[in-house]
Order: C-alpha cells, then sequence, then structure tokens
C-alpha cells in the first residue's frame, strides 16, 4: 500500500490545481458508490495523512496552498495478478461572485497498478490562484471518477482570499 501511495504522491503533487480549503462549507453528493472523506485545506501535504492542515481556510492571492481527500469504493480491475484503479479528477474554482476563476480542469486521469488491494486512495493537489484574486469566499468544486467503474463524487467546499 505505501508503494501505491508513493506512486500516487509523486503523479498528484505534480499536478497543479486550482484552489481549495477544507471549506467553510463542504458539501458532496455521491452517486454509484464513491465516497470522499478526509478533506484538509493544508500548507503542506507529505504523504498519505500526512500533512499540515490549514484550519481557518484562508488564503493570500498568488499563495500556494494544497488540497488533500480520499477517495474509497473504487472498483477493482484485474490484470497479471496485478489490482487496478483508475481515478480521474477534475477541478474548478468560482469566484465570491460566482465567476469562474479557473475552469474545469482534470488534473488526474491515471491507471494504478499494485499487487495489494487498497481502502482507499488520496490524492494532494496543489493550487494557486492568480495574483489579482480579489478578497472573498471561493468555492472549490471537485469531482472524482472511477473510469473502473460507474462510480462517481462531486463535493464542493468553500475557502476565502484575504489580501
Amino acid at each position: 500500500m505505501k508503494k501505491i501511495l508513493v506512486i500516487l504522491t509523486v503523479i498528484f503533487v505534480g499536478s497543479v490545481l486550482l484552489a481549495g480549503c477544507n471549506g467553510g462549507t463542504t458539501s458532496s453528493t455521491v452517486q454509484v458508490g464513491l465516497e470522499m472523506q478526509n478533506l484538509k485545506y493544508c500548507t503542506e501535504v507529505r504523504g498519505d495523512r500526512d500533512y499540515t492542515e490549514k484550519t481557518d481556510k484562508t488564503f493570500a492571492p498568488g499563495q500556494t496552498f494544497y488540497v488533500y481527500f480520499e477517495v474509497k469504493g473504487f472498483k477493482t480491475g484485474k490484470e497479471d495478478g496485478l489490482n487496478i484503479y483508475h481515478p480521474v479528477v477534475t477541478a474548478q474554482v468560482k469566484g465570491p461572485d460566482g465567476e469562474v476563476v479557473i475552469p474545469e480542469t482534470k488534473v488526474v486521469d491515471k491507471e494504478l497498478k499494485t499487487e495489494k488491494t487498497v481502502q482507499y486512495l488520496y490524492f494532494p493537489i496543489n493550487v494557486t490562484l492568480p495574483q489579482d484574486a480579489p478578497e472573498g469566499k471561493y468555492t472549490l468544486t471537485l469531482k472524482v471518477e472511477d473510469a473502473e467503474g460507474n462510480g462517481h463524487i462531486t463535493s464542493n467546499t468553500q475557502f476565502f482570499i484575504k489580501k
């Protein structure tokens, strides 16, 4: 399991996403079996459940921060004795007036193979808003799909930008 988590860290930490925070408000819509859990806004993610959480969910324009979350319920495919998982993650950020600040962007679309069955996959995504982002409440929408199955989930969380 540590092997897949290291692989996920390398794959996903390098993915530039959008903006987020362990939301002033968080809502998830589960459809067909996936469950999102442990969503955190962080100043640093070191690995599986190893991060520094930013509990006030407030960031400065242009600041890079991280969104850590876990998803369980992925269907497991099989190939040559290996378990196959294929998460697809997209993200979008809307600003204080509902305008799209960062359009929906695919940040993960990767088939993962491992000898062991995993209970969940974790996603550490780094986010940088524009330097000129105005103050206010922002909404991050995360969508996770299971390309091996039919599961998907959408989560909306809120965070704040303050100069």
